[in-house]
C-alpha cells in the first residue's frame, strides 16, 4: 500500500470500495458527496490556493478568505446514524468546479463498487453538467 512514503491511491480506493460493498442497506449502497472549504488565511501564496467563502462567522466582516476546497464521497451507514465512512477525498483544483471533481470521483469509484449506488447530494449537484459528466 505504501511505497516511498506515498499512498497508492488506486489500491486504497479498491480497499474502501470492498468495505463499502459489505455495508449495503437493504441491498442498496447509499453514497453522499459534498464540497467543503478549508480556510488557510496565512497561506495566501501556497500553490493553487483559491478564494473560499467563509461561513457566517460573527467575528468576521469579510465573507471570503484564501484556502482550498475538497470534495468528499462518503458511505452512508446501513443503520440510521450520524457517522459516515469516507470513501474518497480530493482537493478541487482552482481550474475546476466541485461538480466536475464529484463526477470524476464517482466515475472512478463506480467500477470498484460492483453495483449502482444511490447518490445523495445537495442542490448544487442537480444540474445538467453534473449528470452529463456521469454518462
Amino acid at each position: 500500500m505504501f511505497e516511498d512514503g506515498r499512498i497508492d491511491q488506486n489500491r486504497l480506493r479498491g480497499v474502501f470500495a470492498r468495505v463499502s460493498a459489505a455495508a449495503k442497506r437493504g441491498g442498496t449502497l447509499w453514497l453522499d458527496i459534498d464540497a467543503r472549504s478549508h480556510e488557510r488565511p496565512q497561506s495566501k501564496t501556497s500553490p493553487d490556493s483559491t478564494v473560499v467563502y467563509k461561513t457566517n462567522l460573527p467575528e468576521s466582516s469579510n465573507p471570503i478568505s484564501s484556502g482550498w476546497q475538497f470534495s468528499t464521497v462518503v458511505l452512508l451507514p446501513g443503520q440510521l446514524s450520524s457517522w459516515t465512512a469516507v470513501l474518497e477525498k480530493q482537493r478541487i483544483r482552482s481550474d475546476q468546479t466541485s461538480v466536475e471533481e464529484a463526477a470524476i470521483q464517482l466515475c472512478e469509484l463506480a467500477p470498484l463498487l460492483r453495483c449502482h449506488p444511490i447518490v445523495a447530494t445537495d442542490r448544487w449537484y442537480s444540474c445538467a453538467p453534473f449528470l452529463l459528466l456521469l454518462v
